[in-house]
Formats: structure tokens, C-alpha cells, sequence
């Protein structure tokens, strides 16, 4: 049973930093120092997932296991970090030119020119309703 969640993220980063070779979230899990942190092999996923999109790890396709375990390992990026098939995390690049870049990550579309950054985020869908409560 986990303690805590609190010391995930450093657990994951120690174990990822010492393997010679990328893991999936369940060889992660059955860690003794990971497992007392994590609730269950799925919130060792969702943080490596994090890990991944902060561009901390590298993600590789998962070998073919009957089974179907995962789709994914993680390696730490560094030095030993040589995996061809490796992905690492970028947002979607909706256009690009030699002065204009535009990016999207999730709700956010990025517009950056030579000596400006422009964000655009989507509203959540309680802002509307949140405004009329104002105006009465």
C-alpha cells in the first residue's frame, strides 16, 4: 500500500537515472521504493507520461508482450540515451515559416514571430456562466 505520492516524481527520476535500459511502468512499479509511493502501476503511468511531456524522459515503444502491459518504456535523457526509436515530447506545429511559428499543446496555440510571443488558450466552459453571475 502506498504512504505517499508526494516522493513519486523523485523515486521515478533515481530509478530511470541507474537503469541501463528503458522500463515500462510496470517494471517500475514492482520497485520497492516506487511501489510504496504509487497507488497502483496506472499513477506510475500518468506520472511517467508527465515526465515525458516536462522533456525529462524519452519514450520508446514497448517490446511486443502477449500480455499487452504497456505501449511505452521511459528513459532518462542523458548520455546513455541512444534509443533510435525514442519519441521525445513536442507540441503539434500547426505552421512554420522562417519569421512565424505556431504551436499547439493541448488548449494552447502558441504564435511566435522574431520579437514576440503570442498564447492563445480556450476559455473553460464554465466562464461564460461564471460572467452572467457577475452582471446580476
Amino acid at each position: 500500500m502506498n504512504e505517499t505520492e508526494s516522493g513519486l516524481f523523485p523515486a521515478l527520476e533515481k530509478a530511470l537515472q541507474a537503469a541501463t535500459e528503458p522500463l515500462d511502468c510496470n517494471d517500475l512499479y514492482q520497485m520497492p521504493a516506487i511501489k510504496k509511493r504509487a497507488a497502483s502501476v496506472s499513477r506510475v503511468s500518468d506520472y511517467l507520461g508527465n515526465l515525458w511531456r516536462k522533456g525529462r524522459v524519452l519514450r520508446v515503444p514497448a517490446r511486443d508482450l502477449d500480455d499487452g502491459r504497456s505501449r511505452w518504456r521511459y528513459q532518462w535523457k542523458g548520455e546513455r540515451a541512444s534509443a533510435p526509436d525514442s519519441v521525445a515530447y513536442g507540441p503539434k506545429v500547426l505552421a512554420e515559416r522562417p519569421s512565424l511559428l505556431i504551436t499547439e499543446d493541448g488548449n494552447v496555440v502558441t504564435i511566435e514571430l522574431p520579437s514576440l510571443v503570442i498564447s492563445i488558450r480556450q476559455k473553460s466552459s464554465g466562464a461564460a456562466y461564471l460572467e452572467s453571475l457577475k452582471r446580476t
